[in-house]
C-alpha cells in the first residue's frame, strides 16, 4: 500500500425554485460563515 492520501468529492445540486434549492443555499451559507475549526496541530506553542 502507497502513502497517498485519498480523498472524495460529493456534489449536491438541486433543481432551480424548488424548495430543495433553497435548503441547499441555506446550508450551503451556513457553511460558508461558519468559523474554522483549529486543529490540534494548529494551534500556537
Amino acid at each position: 500500500m502507497t502513502n497517498r492520501n485519498v480523498y472524495d468529492l460529493t456534489i449536491y445540486t438541486a433543481e432551480p425554485g424548488t424548495a430543495s434549492e433553497d435548503r441547499l443555499k441555506l446550508l450551503a451559507s451556513l457553511a460558508a460563515t461558519r468559523p474554522r475549526e483549529t486543529h490540534p496541530t494548529d494551534r500556537p506553542r
